[in-house]
C-alpha cells in the first residue's frame, strides 16, 4: 500500500508489458471506499487508461474520483483518505469522553457539534453507537482500525514525513484492542477514555 512499493510494482508491470509488446492493455489502479451502503472508487493511470475504463467503473461505483497520471496515485490519496478518518474515529471519542467526563448532556452535545464547524462525517456516524452504547459491528472494528493505520503510518515513515496524529491515532486504536475491544465496532474506542465508568456517556 506504500506509495513506494506499489510506485515499483508498476514500474515492473509496465516493463513487462512493453517486452510482451502488449501496448493495448491499459492499466488503471484502484481502490474501494464502502460507507453507509455507497461504493466510491479511487482510481488512477494514464488518461488514456482512464478514459478506456471509465464506463465500466462508473457502472461499479456510486461515486468515482480519478487521479490522473500514473498508477499508484490511488494508493497515495487512499492513505490520506484512511488518515483522516482514523484521526476522526479516535477525535470524536475522545471528544464524547471529556465530554461525559465533564458531566454534560452527551446527546446535547452531539446535537451541537454536527451542527457545527468541529463535526465530521466521522463524529456523525460514529457517536450515536457511544450514546447507546451499542458496539456490534456496522463498518468496522477496532481490529480493522489498527489493520488500516498500520500502512498509512508505515507509508509516512518510507516517505519521511512525521504523522503525530495518525501515529496517536494508531496507539489508540492498539490500546483499545489490548483492553479486550478489537473485535467491537470502532465507537467503542470511548471506553478506554472511561476505564472506570464505561457507560458514562
Amino acid at each position: 500500500m506504500g506509495g513506494t512499493a506499489l510506485r515499483s510494482f508498476f514500474d515492473r508491470l509496465s516493463r513487462c508489458l512493453a517486452l510482451a509488446g502488449r501496448s493495448d492493455v491499459a492499466v488503471v489502479e484502484c481502490h474501494a471506499v464502502e460507507e453507509s451502503g455507497s461504493l466510491t472508487l479511487l482510481t488512477a493511470g494514464t488518461d488514456e487508461a482512464l478514459q478506456r475504463a471509465e464506463d465500466v467503473l462508473r457502472d461499479g461505483s456510486d461515486k468515482l474520483l480519478a487521479f490522473p497520471g500514473n498508477p499508484g496515485n490511488a494508493s497515495k490519496a487512499y492513505t490520506v483518505y484512511r488518515l483522516l478518518l482514523g484521526s476522526h474515529i479516535a477525535a470524536a471519542a475522545e471528544a464524547i469522553g471529556l465530554a461525559a467526563r465533564a458531566g454534560l448532556n452527551t446527546q446535547q452535545v452531539y446535537d451541537i457539534i454536527t451542527n457545527a464547524a468541529g463535526s465530521s462525517r466521522a463524529f456523525e456516524s460514529r457517536v450515536p453507537s457511544m450514546l447507546e452504547g451499542d458496539w456490534s459491528v456496522k463498518s468496522s472494528s477496532l481490529d480493522a482500525c489498527v489493520r488500516h493505520m498500520a500502512p498509512v503510518v508505515s507509508a509516512a515513515r518510507a516517505a519521511n514525513f512525521s504523522l503525530p496524529l495518525g501515529g496517536a491515532a494508531e496507539q489508540l486504536f492498539i490500546s483499545g484492542c489490548s483492553q479486550g475491544y478489537g473485535a467491537d465496532h470502532d465507537s467503542g474506542l470511548v471506553r478506554p477514555y472511561l476505564p472506570t465508568t464505561p457507560d458514562l456517556v
